[in-house]
């Protein structure tokens, strides 16, 4: 048998806290690779963190935009990436883009 569960505030909720958990990862990704490069802007500091900072980042944001536009319109959900806010909606789940 299958076990219901209930999800405080409903489905929405969920989706608004993981709307907003991407929200903060993709915009710490931008701003880091933002603050590297305007620190590093042409000078090598033998270190390489800051490579191994912008690598993350860009592999952060790419699972960002994995979950935009792939896995999450599979199960019948889409978020659009605007200035002002991070929309999103239900959706009939569709086929992956193709991208990622």
């Amino acid at each position: 048998g299958s076990k219901s569960h209930n999800i405080h505030g409903g489905e929405e909720k969920l989706v608004e806290e993981l709307v907003r958990f991407r929200s903060f990862i993709r915009k710490t990704a931008l701003e880091n690779m933002k603050t590297s490069k305007q620190a590093k802007p042409n000078v090598d500091n033998g270190c390489g963190n800051d490579d191994a900072s912008i690598k993350l980042s860009k592999e952060l944001l790419a699972e960002c935009d994995n979950l935009r536009d792939d896995r999450l319109p599979s199960i019948g959900l889409e978020i659009f990436d605007v200035d002002r806010d991070h929309q999103w909606r239900f959706c009939m789940p569709h086929a992956s883009k193709g991208r990622g």
